[in-house]
């Protein structure tokens, strides 16, 4: 619990900024280190189209570059893994 919320705050749909990076982070995840595929992601989260996990990555590298307490989470997911 590295954000201080539950899971079930990440898939719901929700439009706050600190929900929608650590759901980037997630789905960063799932598709980079567990290769999960975009349909499965996608269902996962619920969402009608695969084509948003294509979206997410993208925002989730431009979210990488600025933001220190995304970076700090990626990197200690890489080192227990």
């Amino acid at each position: 619990k590295f954000f201080s919320i539950d899971t079930i705050e990440v898939l719901q749909k929700s439009r706050s900024q600190k929900l929608i990076k650590i759901k980037y982070l997630a789905i960063y995840i799932m598709r980079e280190y567990l290769k999960w595929s975009s349909v499965a992601i996608a269902k996962f989260f619920c969402y009608k189209d695969h084509t948003t996990i294509g979206y997410a990555i993208e925002r989730f590298k431009e979210v990488y570059q600025t933001d220190e307490e995304i970076k700090k989470v990626l990197l200690f997911y890489e080192k227990s893994s």
